[in-house]
């Protein structure tokens, strides 16, 4: 198994996070009965990197897949995430490790995901993840990435991952 360690990198500046060059814009919005998010990541830096966001549900990537959770240190937020999280008070059979996007100097990568409205926490390899606390009225989108040097093993990087942390945003209203 390969190890991954989650660093959370904060940075919030005008409509996108920077960690280093590396920008996140996203943006929400409800369809019918889900939520659909969308971001766009570009790598200002001078090095690859990959993007950690091709979440395993069961045997195959669900490019739709998306980790709901409580945002770590943000009152009244709901975190979504795409990244290899784990909950090291939790022992897994099985702990798929996401996908990812090799990603090069000055080039940009868009993604998607869904997950139903109204909100519940869910995870891709945890059956039992921990309830949303009540009354959140904001949100934040975490996506993994790993800088070089890292290796690939097929689709999957291995390396240390760390978290690309977006803008605060209102949830939309019921």
């Amino acid at each position: 198994m390969k190890a991954f360690f989650v660093v959370i990198a904060l940075c919030m500046a005008g409509a996108s996070a920077v960690a280093g060059k590396l920008e996140l814009t996203w943006s929400m919005k409800r369809v019918g009965g889900e939520l659909r998010i969308d971001y766009t990541i570009r790598n200002g830096t001078a090095k690859r990197v990959v993007i950690v966001d091709q979440l395993y549900r069961g045997a195959h990537v669900d490019q739709d897949a998306i980790i709901v959770m409580n945002a770590r240190g943000l009152a009244k937020t709901v975190a979504f995430v795409r990244a290899f999280v784990v909950d090291p008070k939790k022992e897994f059979l099985e702990r798929p490790e996401p996908d990812g996007r090799i990603v090069g100097p000055g080039e940009t990568v868009k993604g998607s995901a869904t997950t139903e409205w109204p909100l519940r926490s869910w995870h891709n390899f945890d059956n039992d993840p921990a309830p949303l606390r009540r009354g959140a009225t904001k949100a934040v989108l975490e996506i993994g990435y790993i800088e070089e040097p890292f290796t690939m093993d097929g689709n999957t990087p291995d390396g240390d991952q760390k978290l690309l942390r977006g803008k605060v945003r209102a949830l939309p209203r019921r």
